[in-house]
């Protein structure tokens, strides 16, 4: 019965797309101030209401934002706000030691597996903006990685994310697609916040369900599907893989199961839901089983007893423990996922599920214990 309404939903969201997108047409169109940097981009990006945009320094890299995106545009301070022209200083190094997480990871797995005489490619799967895109590019770039790319799949703020590769200079390394990771290649109806930015999703919010929300109807693809299909000279390259999709995130990896038994997924890091897979009727231990059996160390991030403030621009209260989790104890696993939804009111946790055949496993374990850890 619920499948029935789902798609009785997604048949509604494609015959009234047309009419929405008519009406928000004939609205006058809203435009930031122009600026030498963003010249040629100009358009206000939206998904279905129209939202100013405003041009940000985030660290090393420069990032088209909406002006109600909370947890990004409300922490950039003034002085790092470009509503006027200003000239841009490009990036002449990537600073591992300035990246935050997911980014250092990340970064920190493709160098070593440059040592070990590998070549990866990075794959942003719920990429948003491209904050974790756009540094991982600039290090492949400033590293000369010519043979490695970026796969950012974003089933929402496409436009703002292919801007903000541009602005940063990252063209020929980053591929923005425009589809929502799942575990069926189809359409589903995408969900956004009709009041800010954050938090788009396949999903409804299980947080605020009673938040206005907007549907658009996007296009899916498992991740087995689109490398069976991707034309390009990389389909040998490793893989290290970021997954950020509200609640989704089961899916993403159980449409990667075909992918994971040839050995070419070095590392994943992922955000995981626990709240929304309930409230799915969703197994959440049969991704995990589907990594411990392709040979995968799973390791909890967080410290799971802390909890977290969850207020709307407040830092989360979150302490790093990078604690391995045993796939083969169920019951310990049970046991641990009852604490992340005892202490976290979004009922989360991010994960990390590192592959054993990547060559020198434990000096890489060692390498990201340090990097998710400065102080050891």
């Amino acid at each position: 019965m619920n499948k029935i309404k789902q798609w009785i939903k997604a048949i509604l969201v494609r015959l009234l797309r047309p009419v929405i997108k008519q009406v928000l047409d004939e609205q006058p169109a809203r435009t930031c101030e122009s600026c030498g940097p963003c010249a040629d981009l100009q358009q206000i990006i939206r998904y279905a209401v129209q939202r100013p945009v405003d041009l940000v320094r985030k660290g090393q890299f420069y990032y088209y934002c909406y002006t109600n995106e909370k947890y990004l545009y409300d922490s950039i301070p003034e002085s790092d706000r470009y509503k006027s022209a200003r000239e841009i200083a490009p990036v002449e190094n990537v600073l591992l030691e300035k990246a935050d997480f997911p980014v250092s990871m990340v970064i920190t797995c493709l160098q070593h597996l440059g040592e070990q005489g590998f070549k990866a490619d990075f794959f942003d799967v719920g990429a948003s903006l491209g904050t974790v895109s756009v540094p991982v590019a600039a290090f492949m770039k400033h590293s000369r990685m010519e043979e490695a790319r970026v796969f950012s799949f974003e089933p929402g703020a496409i436009n703002l994310l292919k801007a903000n590769i541009k602005v940063n200079g990252l063209e020929n390394q980053v591929t923005a697609i425009h589809k929502a990771v799942c575990d069926m290649d189809s359409y589903l109806p995408f969900y956004v916040y009709s009041c800010h930015a954050e938090g788009a999703r396949v999903l409804t919010n299980p947080v605020n369900p009673t938040e206005p929300l907007i549907a658009n109807l996007v296009p899916s693809c498992r991740l087995d599907t689109f490398l069976a299909d991707l034309k390009y000279k990389n389909n040998s390259n490793h893989l290290v893989i970021k997954i950020d999709v509200e609640g989704h995130d089961a899916d993403v990896i159980l449409g990667l199961s075909n992918t994971l038994s040839t050995g070419r997924v070095a590392m994943v890091v992922f955000e995981y839901s626990i709240g929304t897979m309930r409230a799915r009727n969703v197994d959440y231990m049969r991704p995990l089983t589907l990594l411990h059996q392709n040979n995968f160390a799973l390791y909890n991030l967080w410290d799971v007893e802390t909890g977290w403030d969850i207020e709307i621009g407040k830092a989360q209260k979150r302490a790093p423990v990078m604690q391995e989790l045993p796939l083969e104890n169920e019951e310990r696993i049970h046991r641990f996922f009852a604490q992340v939804s005892a202490n976290n009111a979004y009922e989360q946790t991010d994960l990390l599920a590192i592959n054993r055949a990547v060559p020198n496993f434990d000096s890489l374990v060692e390498k990201l214990r340090k990097t998710f850890h400065p102080s050891t």
